[in-house]
């Protein structure tokens, strides 16, 4: 049960552009002395660290942070990403990650911004359903009631989030629903003010950063577990 000797192994060739040559005398590992092979260690070591002091300042030239490589092999790596993380928590057991989209005020507005949002929560891997009464707020809010989804969205045109009514249904579904997140279709100016009065959590809008802000949805429902980071 003898190592391969060492003439057998290639060179190492290390990022850094340090060669490292396994040139130990022509015999079996356990005929080469301790004190060599120690030797041999510490120079192997030295390299090692300027190996990774040059990872250290790539991985500072892509602006990584700690658990990231910063490196994608694919574009579509990181929507499918997301998408695996659903099913991943599907597969554990758990109910889909759903999303109700809450469409109400004028026809042309609520069904654009419904569509827009539909897509927005099926890259994150979310089972997207509307509401089949958009005239009924009160069926509307039985409904969500019912399903329970993880997210609601409400879709319809800036100027009709401010009414009264409106705001009084978000009011309602947001009190009937407290681990709920609630989003905006749309940006609209003053939007802070439905948030500050607690009845929206954000809003989704195009020309966002999709794939951080799917992310942290994914982080505050659980969805995507937090992965354990190493430090020597």
């Amino acid at each position: 049960n003898k190592y391969p000797r060492q003439d057998d192994q290639h060179s190492v060739l290390f990022p850094t552009g340090y060669v490292r040559d396994y040139t130990l005398p022509q015999r079996d590992f356990f005929e080469v002395s301790v004190r060599e092979r120690a030797r041999r260690m510490i120079e192997d070591l030295s390299q090692v660290g300027d190996l990774a002091s040059c990872l250290g300042a790539r991985l500072k030239r892509l602006d990584g942070k700690v658990g990231q490589t910063g490196v994608l092999t694919r574009l579509a790596e990181p929507f499918e990403k997301l998408r695996n993380n659903a099913f991943q928590y599907e597969m554990d057991g758990f109910k889909r990650p759903s999303a109700f989209l809450w469409t109400f005020g004028p026809p042309g507005m609520r069904t654009a911004r419904a569509r827009f949002a539909l897509n927005l929560m099926e890259v994150g891997g979310f089972l997207s359903q509307d509401n089949h009464s958009p005239e009924d707020p009160a069926a509307t809010l039985s409904l969500l009631i019912k399903e329970k989804p993880m997210v609601v969205v409400f879709c319809s045109a800036d100027e009709t989030y401010f009414g009264k009514d409106s705001q009084e249904m978000m009011a309602n579904a947001r009190h009937a629903l407290t681990d709920t997140i609630f989003l905006l279709a749309g940006q609209p100016e003053n939007w802070e003010i439905l948030k500050e009065n607690g009845l929206i959590d954000s809003c989704i809008y195009a020309g966002m950063d999709m794939i951080h802000f799917l992310n942290n949805i994914h982080k505050q429902l659980g969805v995507q577990q937090e992965e354990p980071h190493y430090e020597a």
